[in-house]
């Protein structure tokens, strides 16, 4: 993935890619913690990142949950202009899990993947935050 996005935005448009951005997090226990960001994207001139990726691999509900919490833990300290969570799976029957809305009007984003195991058939649903409207595309296939 890194490389995909290094080739498309690196080269093309002249945008950094920041893989494992390392995050320093005091816990509820008072002790600090290691937080790595999958992906910052930013101009090379700005300060702050134009947008962070969460990536996830087949996750349960609860997973989700949990990562579209952690995001905003990375957003509060990159300040970023968008946050995306990236949700890949292979699993059969899948259903999509959407953050409740509270979180989607702060600004989080989703999209879920779902593959086949031989990334034949790749089915997108996603949800987005555009100036405060969030739009939802369910079974886009891609070809």
């Amino acid at each position: 993935m890194y490389r995909i996005l290094v080739n498309w935005l690196k080269l093309t448009h002249h945008i950094n890619i920041v893989s494992q951005w390392h995050l320093n997090h005091i816990g509820k226990d008072g002790d600090p913690h290691h937080l790595y960001c999958d992906f910052a994207i930013k101009f090379n001139s700005s300060t702050f990142p134009i947008a962070i990726l969460e990536l996830v691999v087949t996750a349960s509900s609860a997973d989700l949950e949990r990562h579209y919490i952690r995001i905003f833990e990375y957003a509060s300290q990159l300040c970023p202009d968008e946050i995306w969570v990236i949700h890949f799976s292979c699993e059969d029957n899948f259903v999509p899990y959407w953050p409740r809305k509270r979180l989607q009007k702060r600004g989080l984003n989703v999209i879920h993947f779902w593959h086949d195991k031989k990334f034949k058939n790749i089915t997108m649903f996603t949800r987005y935050n555009d100036n405060g409207n969030i739009v939802k595309l369910d079974n886009v296939i891609i070809k």
